[in-house]
């Protein structure tokens, strides 16, 4: 009954706990890795600068052919350059795009059909996994890549184009990590398909124990190598890049409602509110210890109602009656849960 109360506050606070094993999982957890775009920060990218490294091409046609490409792709990067493009060029038209291929945090290219050329973008591997030189990256571009989040586009194998952005942290990230430990959860680390500077200043900057660059998949792998170690891995993400990680820790927690991502979490939050990552660790423990509490309550009134009843000084019918009376108490008791501050 308390889990279910539980479960039901929970739920109020916009907060799905799909099983009630997760409250009494999230007492036991010893570690945590946390996403950082759309996670850690806001997750609402923006391109901070453009600029063109190919004059062979007019910048117009250029945009097009990127907002076209990026028009078919579902990462938060794509979808900053699409609103960067539209906002300079409100009226500029789309093209039709074929062999569509996109790689979770890499890149995404296809063939303009109207251009006749093939578009890449993404990072450097990822062009050069595509079939670009590195020979022809320049040291600006690998410099560029190395200081900030960037997306770089190549056409016809080409590099033509650099995008780089800025991303917040949220004012909650801080208040998040050190909630984290006040649970006992001993290894918070950050793990992000972001250039590795960047990942290392958020680490830094929040007092991480760890950090890793790294692909959607390897970031299920870490979580094994923890669970491997005797952790118990609570893991925080927010697109579908994060839903193999959610998948294999002992508590997923998506921040959104929508997509695979919330189908693999444990738990679905209906709005990106980091704060009710804290507090469902909070409810987690007052569920668990209320829980103990109605069992011990139970067990100790049951047992004095037991010798009562073998000394004669209860009869049947008081017995019975009195039985009614620890049954109640117990309810009352998990039902206390409703009735608790949800902070």
């Amino acid at each position: 009954m308390a889990f279910l109360s539980g479960m039901s506050l929970a739920a109020q606070q916009g907060i799905t706990i799909k099983t009630a094993k997760v409250l009494e999982c999230a007492t036991q957890l010893t570690a945590a890795v946390l996403d950082k775009t759309g996670t850690l920060t806001m997750g609402s990218p923006t391109v901070s600068s453009f600029s063109l490294e190919n004059e062979n091409i007019s910048q117009n046609r250029l945009l097009q052919m990127v907002a076209s490409l990026e028009a078919q792709s579902s990462h938060m990067l794509g979808k900053a350059i699409l609103n960067f493009i539209k906002t300079r060029n409100p009226n500029l038209g789309l093209l039709e795009v074929d062999g569509l291929q996109e790689e979770n945090g890499r890149g995404i290219s296809g063939f303009i059909l109207e251009e006749d050329v093939s578009i890449a973008v993404g990072t450097l591997d990822f062009l050069q996994s595509y079939g670009v030189p590195s020979s022809m990256f320049s040291s600006e571009m690998r410099k560029q890549e190395q200081q900030q989040t960037s997306s770089f586009v190549a056409i016809n194998g080409q590099p033509c184009a650099t995008f780089s952005f800025t991303d917040q942290l949220r004012e909650e990230a801080q208040l998040l990590i050190s909630s984290l430990r006040q649970f006992g959860i001993q290894h918070v680390a950050l793990l992000s398909g972001d250039r590795s500077c960047r990942v290392a200043a958020v680490a830094e900057e929040l007092g991480l124990d760890s950090w890793e660059s790294c692909l959607p998949h390897q970031k299920a792998d870490h979580v094994a190598t923890l669970q491997a170690g005797g952790h118990c891995v609570l893991a925080i993400g927010d697109g579908h890049n994060d839903a193999a990680v959610l998948a294999q820790a002992d508590i997923g927690i998506a921040l959104t409602a929508k997509g695979l991502v919330s189908q693999s979490a444990d738990v679905v939050m209906l709005e990106p509110d980091l704060a009710k990552c804290w507090k469902l660790l909070g409810l987690s423990h007052k569920v668990m210890n209320t829980s103990k509490l109605g069992l011990k309550m139970g067990m100790g009134m049951s047992m004095v109602q037991m010798c009562l009843s073998a000394l004669g000084f209860l009869s049947p019918l008081k017995n019975a009656a009195l039985q009614e009376c620890v049954d109640l108490a117990a309810i009352l008791n998990s039902l206390s849960v409703l009735w608790a501050r949800f902070e």
